[in-house]
């Protein structure tokens, strides 16, 4: 918690013991209860009331509190919350003994200090507790996010090793039965690598941009195999000067070619529309019979991301049958 704000609830307590005080005061002097004058009244006020409050609240807030966290036996915080308020209260006895005339009226005063002092003593504790419980929290928090916030960037910057090993195979296979096609591979290849290194780490980019890499990965993908239908990628709309997150998309488009491994058989479909003011995504592959299919850490981590950056503006869906998986996005642009 930010220091002027312990300090508004530390003033703040002693201005509302301050009214009550003057509240106090000005009802004795409606209903004409005789009293002292104000000098005096000032001096027992002050005496009596403020510097004891003052002596049990901060003795707790400070000592009794740092005294019960580092878990000192429950005796020795007994003996010192009874010395405080024994302290407190002979403060006050002090300062009002010369305007007592009997010990009965003596005594009767100090059991009311006692018991006082004793909720002062006590809000004091329950205050400091309070700080230190919502600094704590914030702490927590803050380092959730940061922990959060650097999962999501280890998934935004992560390019698989093994999509890599094998493009460059592929690539190094290609120079020598088609060294032109080989070529533009190559430059395919480099786009993706740059796009990584110097444009996913922005906030923003433009949504052609993303584009561009998409289609640039799904080029290197067909490389791996013969089959023409493998891969069906459509694009519709325009998406001149709209932008968006980097590395949105990619991730679920990742994941369709990791679990879609038989490239004869299986089939992804990849499908981007852009409107007006939102964009629509939908990413479906088949799926191994023989392992279960299931959302991914990394696909749960861009769904962080995506609450992170859009909040609730954003839809996603996510079917998964025996041998689908279809995935549904649309996003505000």
């Amino acid at each position: 918690m930010k220091k002027i704000y312990i300090l508004l609830l530390n003033l703040g307590y002693w201005l509302l013991l301050f009214l009550l005080v003057v509240i106090l005061y000005i009802a004795s002097q409606i209903n004409s209860v005789s009293g002292p004058s104000i000098t005096s009244l000032s001096t027992l006020l002050i005496g009596y009331i403020f510097i004891p409050s003052i002596i049990s609240f901060y003795g707790s807030y400070f000592f009794l509190f740092q005294l019960y966290i580092k878990k000192v036996k429950k005796f020795k915080l007994l003996i010192f919350t009874g010395s405080l308020i024994i302290i407190s209260c002979l403060t006050s006895l002090i300062s009002i003994y010369n305007f007592v005339n009997s010990e009965q009226a003596l005594l009767e005063i100090g059991l009311v200090s006692f018991f006082l002092n004793a909720f002062h003593a006590s809000i004091g504790f329950i205050l400091h507790s309070f700080i230190s419980w919502f600094t704590d929290v914030k702490i927590k928090d803050e380092l959730s996010k940061k922990t959060q916030l650097l999962e999501l960037e280890m998934v935004k910057l992560k390019l698989d090793p093994h999509f890599l090993f094998n493009t460059i195979n592929n690539i190094d296979v290609l120079i020598e039965t088609d060294s032109e096609k080989a070529s533009e591979y190559i430059i395919k290849l480099s786009s993706i690598l740059r796009f990584y290194l110097y444009r996913s780490s922005n906030s923003s980019i433009y949504l052609s941009e993303e584009i561009r890499y998409i289609k640039e990965y799904v080029e290197l993908q067909k490389i791996r195999t013969s089959n023409e239908d493998y891969v069906h990628l459509t694009i519709q709309g325009n998406a001149a000067q709209k932008e968006i997150a980097p590395m949105i998309l990619t991730p679920f488009i990742e994941n369709a070619f990791k679990h879609s491994p038989n490239k004869k058989t299986n089939y992804i479909d990849i499908q981007i529309s852009i409107q007006d003011n939102s964009l629509i995504f939908k990413c479906s592959n088949t799926i191994d019979k023989t392992k279960k299919a299931e959302k991914g850490i990394g696909n749960q981590l861009v769904e962080n991301r995506l609450k992170l950056l859009y909040g609730n503006n954003y839809d996603l869906n996510v079917n998964i049958s025996e041998e689908n998986y279809v995935l549904n996005l649309c996003l505000p642009l």
